[in-house]
């Protein structure tokens, strides 16, 4: 069993590992390497910080039984550790799912270093762009990866040991500004390649959050009128399906609407 994780080699001091794992963070962030940590500048932007409630259900979108497994394995290390847990994002979980498909056919077929620049040439950054998450612009965001062959990485338990045992992987896990997660994998006979990319804000793709018409969305008339909703006051429309789960004006809709309310999340 083999398997292989990459890391960017600063001045050949560091030596090829048989596992290796690459991680990239955008805005300001820390880029460890196996023989240090530099700092590097990334593209300036407004990282907001948001902070999950307790009765915040992480959104799972439509993720395989492992990759389901990895939401949970990392939201309780997160927990561990002092920090909230992670929803997943639409938008993230978009670009993840472009590249680990992007690795799967590419690198990983062709059995030669992965890295966050896809095969078409773009950053990781300009990936979550081009999929309509804010990166770089209104949004931090991170990004690990990690590929093998013949079984060895195809478990949530197998990536997610490999990200936590090296330093900056395990800084793009337990970052605290991190609310959002796109998680990806994809295998072909025992071969797979793992994606996950993190973001400081949370992105609804096709609800706007304006409730009663007015064009400003989740502003106060709009929280009236899902708290209300919520209570069967009003009529509770398509619309306030917020978290997509097919309950309308439910207690996770209330949720997004008040955070929506106060900037924490953006409707789009």
């Amino acid at each position: 069993m083999s398997s292989w994780i990459n890391e960017k080699m600063t001045n050949n001091l560091c030596k090829r590992k048989i596992f290796r794992i690459a991680h990239v963070i955008t805005m300001l962030a820390i880029l460890s390497l196996a023989c240090g940590a530099n700092a590097v500048p990334e593209p300036a932007g407004e990282a907001a910080t948001v902070n999950f409630e307790s009765s915040d259900a992480p959104s799972t979108l439509s993720l395989d039984t492992e990759e389901q497994a990895f939401l949970v394995l990392i939201n309780n290390y997160r927990v561990q550790n002092g920090q909230k847990a992670l929803s997943t994002d639409a938008l993230l979980q978009a670009g993840a799912n472009w590249m680990s498909n992007d690795m799967l056919t590419g690198c990983v077929a062709g059995k030669y270093a992965c890295s966050h620049e896809d095969s078409t040439g773009r950053s990781f950054g300009k990936r979550l762009q081009d999929f309509g998450y804010p990166a770089g612009v209104t949004a931090a965001a991170g990004e690990n990866i990690a590929w093998g062959y013949n079984g060895g990485i195809t478990t949530a338990q197998q990536a997610f040991n490999g990200w936590r045992n090296s330093p900056g992987h395990n800084t793009n896990m337990l970052k605290g500004t991190y609310v959002a997660i796109g998680i990806s994998r994809s295998c072909n006979s025992g071969n797979c390649a793992w994606v996950t990319d993190f973001g400081s804000q949370i992105v609804s793709v096709s609800l706007t959050g304006d409730l009663n018409g007015n064009a400003i969305s989740a502003d106060a008339g709009d929280l009236v009128l899902i708290k209300r909703a919520s209570i069967g006051e009003t009529r509770a429309g398509s619309g306030y399906d917020l978290n997509n789960d097919g309950q309308f004006a439910d207690a996770g809709d209330l949720v997004l609407m008040k955070r929506a309310s106060i900037g924490e999340i953006v409707f789009k």
